[in-house]
């Protein structure tokens, strides 16, 4: 009978085993501020504003530091550009809301007759 010879060390250290095994996350720049979030991020963890657009193609949501859409192959630049002039523009004032007052008649409503068809003898 042949036996089996031993797996060979590892070369790498066991502290550092678990860190070794997890491939690294796809990251993509914040379009505000640049900094690395992960592919899969709604918001920036630096400046906080959302990394999702929608796509000016398909109209999914999607990475805004992505080239192109991952769903239709769509320009996401557009949508960039398209938040960004969206953000400069000044945000209109709100006209406040009037509260409404609601009055109660005091006409009385006549009692609706029973549908026909419905014969009890």
């Amino acid at each position: 009978m042949q036996e089996i010879p031993p797996d060979p060390p590892s070369s790498v250290p066991v502290e550092n085993l678990s860190s070794a095994l997890v491939p690294e996350s796809p990251t993509a720049g914040c379009m505000y501020c640049g900094a690395e979030n992960g592919i899969n991020s709604m918001f920036c963890s630096s400046c906080g504003r959302s990394l999702l657009v929608d796509c000016p193609t398909c109209g999914r949501l999607v990475n805004g530091s992505l080239a192109t859409c991952p769903y239709c192959s769509g320009e996401v630049k557009e949508a960039v550009k398209a938040r960004e002039l969206a953000d400069r523009q000044p945000l209109k004032p709100v006209s406040p809301i009037s509260p409404v007052i609601s009055q109660t008649s005091n006409t009385q409503v006549a009692p609706t007759p029973p549908p026909s068809g419905s014969d009890r003898s």
